[in-house]
C-alpha cells in the first residue's frame, strides 16, 4: 500500500466538508490553504507525541583531538544513543553541567565516556583525545510537506490521524464547535490505533544481542549459530 500524497492528504480533508477539491498545493487559497498548513501542524503535533519507527535513522561522524562539541544531525529530533564504535562502548548520557563539575578546567581528555546535548550539539567528556568513529541513532524530525507527490516521513498508520487533525482544526476555523468537539473524540481514536500499531513495530526493532539485552535500542536482528544456512 502506498502512502497518501500531500495533494491526496489535503483533498480527502476538503471532501470530508464538501468542498471542490485542488489540483495544485503550493497554489492552495482559501480552506484548501488552511488545510495545508494543518496537515503539517499535524506532522509537528505527532513528532511530539511519540517515537515513530518510520523517523529511526543513524549517522556516523568522527571525533577530532581536543574538540569535545559536534554537531548533531540537521533532521535530528530526540537521540537514541551515541556509540564509540572504535572502542566498542556505548556513552552515558548526562547533564553538561556534571561535566563542568567534574573537571571544571575542561582540560581532562581521553576517551568519552559521557555526552550532553546543548542546543544543536552533543558535548563529550572526557573530551577526545583522539579520532573515535561515533554511531549516532535518532530520531529525526519529520520533513515538511512542500510539494503536490511528498509523502510524510511518518508511518503509513498516521495518515488517519493527520487528515483526522486537519479536519478537526477546519471545523474550529470555521466556528462549527460541536462537529469540531466530534472530530477530536475520532482523532483520539485514530491517535492510539496508530500507537498501537507502531509499539508493535518497535518491539520489532527491539531484540536480544548474542550477549545481552540493550532496553530501548535498536540493533539488527541475529540469528542463531545454528540456523540452518539457505
Amino acid at each position: 500500500m502506498s502512502k497518501l500524497t500531500y495533494l491526496q492528504l489535503t483533498n480527502r480533508v476538503l471532501g470530508r466538508i464538501t468542498n471542490t477539491t485542488i489540483s495544485n498545493v503550493t497554489a492552495a487559497t482559501g480552506n484548501a490553504l488552511i488545510v495545508t498548513q494543518l496537515i503539517n501542524e499535524a506532522q509537528t503535533w505527532l513528532f511530539t507525541e511519540e517515537d515513530w519507527y518510520s523517523l529511526y535513522t543513524s549517522r556516523t561522524f568522527n571525533t577530532s583531538a581536543s574538540t569535545s562539541t559536534y554537531a548533531v544531525a540537521t533532521a535530528f529530533g530526540r537521540c537514541i544513543s551515541l556509540t564509540d564504535t572504535t572502542n566498542n562502548r556505548v556513552l552515558n548520557e548526562d547533564y553538561s553541567r556534571s561535566f563542568d563539575e567534574i573537571d571544571p578546567n575542561q582540560s581532562t581528555s581521553g576517551i568519552p565516556e559521557l555526552f550532553g546535548i546543548e542546543g544543536s550539539n552533543y558535548r563529550l567528556w572526557p573530551i577526545p583525545a583522539g579520532t573515535y568513529s561515533i554511531t549516532d541513532r535518532y530520531w529525526k524530525i519529520p520533513t515538511a510537506l512542500a510539494a503536490n507527490t511528498d509523502t510524510s516521513d511518518l508511518p503509513i498508520e498516521c495518515e488517519n490521524v493527520i487528515i483526522q487533525y486537519a479536519f478537526r482544526g477546519l471545523l474550529e476555523y470555521l466556528n462549527k464547535i460541536e462537529q469540531a468537539d466530534r472530530a477530536s473524540v475520532r482523532l483520539a481514536q485514530e491517535l492510539a490505533r496508530a500507537s498501537v500499531a507502531n509499539k508493535r513495530r518497535l518491539d520489532k526493532m527491539r531484540v536480544l544481542t548474542s550477549s545481552r539485552k540493550f532496553e530501548g535500542s535498536l540493533v539488527a536482528p541475529r540469528l542463531p549459530s545454528n540456523y540452518p544456512a539457505v
